[in-house]
């Protein structure tokens, strides 16, 4: 029933109407856990072990600044951070929710150093966790979904540049539909260690082998597997 009103939604309102009411949606929620399967609990509990009250934070491909979100929960507890992402009104949303404690960033994370735009495929929902970098998983997600998708062109930065602008974080989260593997393979861990990456991979359990292969040899250990989302961490010296 929620999808087709949110179909219906999405046909009658224009663009900028219908994505205004998928965020508000999403702010009235107040839990223990904003993950969608408890990721921010296990996050939470690491750095309480790492006696680590305050950090900070990247957040690639921020879905909502509360709703299914794993840094909610620590910006609640006073942690700063960056939101990095392909819509400018999730953006606005998480330097509305998340005022000073946030810098964002309207780009799109590339594996490499790439000065042109790039095409984004952007899915004609309310609120959309399914946009993409990849044509691939956008034809695949509109055959399994029935929801098409429309092209738009995005500025770039290179997972490396933007680890050197933002400085060493304690928390990488990373969440951008099928790409999520080839960002982690790219990050020059001799410069930036994160103590603990979370990312996304629905494809393979537990993640690719070359992407834990790369983790595992640069001092990262599995912490946990939950649904699709899994973490890897490594204390720092």
């Amino acid at each position: 029933m929620l999808k087709v009103i949110e179909s219906i939604i999405v046909k009658m309102l224009p663009y900028n109407i219908y994505r205004f009411l998928g965020g508000v949606c999403g702010v009235f929620i107040k839990r223990n856990s904003y993950s969608q399967y408890g990721e921010d609990l296990i996050i939470l509990e690491f750095f309480k072990k790492q006696k680590k009250e305050f950090g900070t934070y990247i957040d690639i491909g921020a879905f909502h600044p509360i709703f299914i979100s794993n840094t909610h929960l620590m910006h609640n507890l006073g942690w700063k951070g960056y939101v990095v992402d392909i819509d400018k009104q999730k953006l606005q949303a998480f330097k509305l929710i998340r005022g000073k404690k946030v810098t964002t960033f309207f780009k799109a994370v590339t594996p490499i150093e790439n000065d042109e735009k790039i095409v984004c495929y952007k899915f004609n929902r309310m609120w959309s966790e399914i946009d993409t970098l990849s044509k691939e998983v956008a034809e695949k997600t509109k055959n399994e979904t029935g929801i098409d998708y429309f092209t738009d062109l995005i500025p770039t930065i290179s997972v490396n540049k933007l680890l050197e602008l933002t400085g060493r974080v304690d928390l990488l989260n990373i969440d951008i539909e099928g790409l999520d593997n080839l960002i982690i393979e790219s990050i020059d861990f001799e410069k930036y260690g994160p103590s603990l990456i979370v990312f996304e991979d629905n494809e393979t359990w537990g993640g690719s082998r070359s992407t834990l292969s790369i983790l595992e040899s640069n001092g990262y250990s599995h912490l946990f597997t939950s649904n699709g989302s899994i973490g890897y961490c490594r204390i720092n010296d």
